[in-house]
């Protein structure tokens, strides 16, 4: 079961030999970048054309601030048809983010299992673009 989580979610463990620990590497997607982005990296990653920005936060959350041009799409109300409807392609290059960084972490694995290629997400979320004082619009 834990194995099956964990690939579902993508979650790896530090691995441990002899009383020392190692954190697990980034999680890698097919092109080699990392799928957690840092605030700072997200940031960058935002400057560049041709980039989807997703809050897959809910609406009132979304109300009280979000990242200049974000597209609201609910996590609950993810799916490929709603997603199509954005206007994105699986070819495009997508970055999610939410609250804490849990709800784009299961968005962004919910479209890599439908064969979006390129999508990223804000490890942290929102809190920790703001925490990094970035801006938000109301």
């Amino acid at each position: 079961m834990k194995q099956f989580l964990q690939k579902l979610f993508g979650k790896k463990e530090e691995t441990c030999s002899s009383g020392t620990c190692t954190p697990a590497a980034p999680e890698m997607q097919e092109d080699n970048r990392t799928l957690d982005l840092s605030p700072e990296e997200f940031s960058k990653e935002l400057k560049k054309q041709n980039v989807i920005l997703i809050d897959v936060r809910r609406p009132e959350e979304f109300n009280e601030g979000h990242i200049k041009n974000a597209k609201l799409l609910p996590v609950q109300e993810l799916s490929e048809e709603k997603i199509d409807a954005l206007g994105v392609n699986k070819e495009d290059n997508i970055l999610l983010y939410c609250r804490s960084g849990g709800r784009s972490g299961h968005a962004l694995h919910m479209l890599q299992a439908v064969g979006y290629k390129h999508v990223r997400h804000l490890d942290g979320g929102i809190l920790a673009w703001q925490e990094k004082k970035l801006p938000l619009e109301k």
